[in-house]
């Protein structure tokens, strides 16, 4: 769909728009990026290209948070309900032949979703009448929606916290550890290693319950006794990362993140616990009925192997 007779010109169609929406509602390029399954340097290109056929920038930095300009609130408040028409009309007209299409409603977090995507957008070609709807929270939280029946299948953190759910360990070592992120001016960042006893005298920025390293902050802190030293939580990467800066405070967070921080002058210090590995595996409800289609989903997870730098 070209949108050059609400512009005035022949330059916008519904998958530029789609990308800005993303941008502007991820306030982050990776994060709108990997939600799109395309590069960032496309992404970065697509908006780009847009500013200039609108001789208009459409977004800028304020405090180190990408913010819509004037101009970009315009475009999206004009141009998001263009794009739900446009999705309701193609949902609508696709459902009249492909009724006998497969749903799996599957759970990701931030981290596996950069881990696996590969895999998944591989198994989406492959599998064009599956239909792959996702879900991306922490994964105490899936772990909840897996037990209510909200979504299929998760690829997500142990510890298992639900009775009438089945968490396998995946087999090819995909783990991950965790590391204190602090500015490279803080106090903290000289040490080798941080521990929860280091955090009785500094702000920390967390992520919710929902996450298992939020869960253990939180827990951890009420056990020590520093619960007022967390002062900001919040369930996005970046924005943690750009709090550590604003706040001088520190944060717990995935060692496999690093690569893909963008955030200056932040140092990664190894976390200081007896055990610092934390376990990724594949979730299901254990009344769940496997069809052939999620079968061979989870078989492609399982035959995935990720670099073990951490």
């Amino acid at each position: 769909m070209n949108l050059g007779n609400i512009f005035g010109r022949a330059f916008m169609d519904i998958r530029q728009l789609n990308y800005f929406i993303a941008v502007a509602e991820t306030k982050n390029y990776t994060h709108a990026a990997k939600s799109l399954f395309i590069s960032q340097p496309a992404l970065n290109k697509t908006i780009r290209k847009m500013e200039e056929e609108l001789n208009n920038q459409l977004f800028v930095y304020q405090d180190n948070i990408l913010q819509l300009t004037t101009a970009g609130e315009l475009l999206y408040e004009r141009g998001k309900p263009l794009v739900q028409e446009f999705d309701s009309i193609v949902e609508e007209i696709q459902t009249l032949h492909l009724k006998n299409k497969n749903y799996i409603k599957l759970g990701l977090t931030f981290l596996t979703s950069l881990q696996f995507m590969e895999a998944i957008t591989k198994f989406i070609i492959e599998h064009p009448s599956i239909k792959l709807e996702i879900v991306q929270e922490g994964s105490l939280k899936l772990q909840r929606l897996l037990s209510q029946g909200d979504i299929d299948i998760a690829i997500l953190s142990f510890p298992m916290t639900y009775s009438n759910i089945y968490m396998e360990p995946l087999e090819n070592k995909q783990q991950y550890k965790a590391k204190v992120v602090v500015p490279t001016n803080h106090p903290l960042a000289t040490k080798e290693q941080i521990g929860f006893e280091d955090l009785h005298d500094t702000p920390i920025s967390s992520l919710t319950a929902d996450y298992v390293l939020g869960d253990l902050m939180t827990k951890e802190a009420l056990k020590e006794g520093f619960t007022s030293n967390i002062v900001f939580y919040h369930n996005d990467y970046d924005v943690l990362l750009h709090s550590l800066h604003q706040l001088n405070s520190v944060a717990l967070l995935p060692a496999e993140l690093e690569p893909y921080t963008r955030v200056e002058d932040i140092c990664w210090i190894p976390f200081a616990q007896r055990s610092n590995t934390f376990t990724q595996g594949i979730g299901t409800r254990r009344d769940f009925v496997h069809t052939l289609d999620s079968i061979q989903f989870i078989n492609a997870i399982k035959q995935t192997e990720l670099p073990l730098d951490n």
